[in-house]
Order: C-alpha cells, then structure tokens, then sequence
C-alpha cells in the first residue's frame, strides 16, 4: 500500500487530521465521551478557536463524511455526515 493514495481510507485520515487540529487549537476538553454532538458544538461555538475548527470539519465533511459503516445492502445505515452521534460497536 505505501504510495497509494486509497481514498477509502481518506475519511478515517481527516477525521484524525481533526483531532490533531483539535489539540493543536486547544479545543480538544470539548469531546468528552458520552457528549453528543450538539453538546460540543455548543462548547466549540463559545470561543474563536472553537468556532474555526466547526469551520475545519463543515469544509471537510462533504464528501469525506458521506461513508457509512453499515454493508451497504440497505438504507437504515447511516453516514458520519448525516449523523455524528454513530458509533461504531466496540
């Protein structure tokens, strides 16, 4: 795989490239487990930097984000961008 660009594997890269920016913004206390989306939001659109990394992910989850993890056979699955709050089961 090394120097292939996969882009199956592009989402799960900017969903880490968000958290680094997280960290590295100082906004990474906002994702406390058990948080729901809207919750964090809510922390993040409190401060500048919290704002600009809201901007981060609206610029990257379209099309990014548009991957489910269901099989694919049906509907029900429902993908990051429409829904945040999908865990994957542990």
């Amino acid at each position: 795989m090394a120097g292939i660009d996969v882009l199956l594997f592009k989402p799960d890269a900017e969903l880490r490239r968000l958290a680094r920016v997280a960290l590295e913004m100082g906004v990474d206390g906002a994702f406390v487990e058990d948080r729901s989306p809207a919750q964090i939001d809510a922390e993040l659109e409190r401060s500048e930097a919290g704002r600009a990394w809201l901007r981060e992910l609206e610029a990257i989850k379209d099309p990014w984000f548009n991957m489910a993890t269901g099989d694919g056979l049906t509907h029900h699955y429902r993908s990051w961008h429409d829904d945040r709050a999908f865990r994957t089961p542990r």
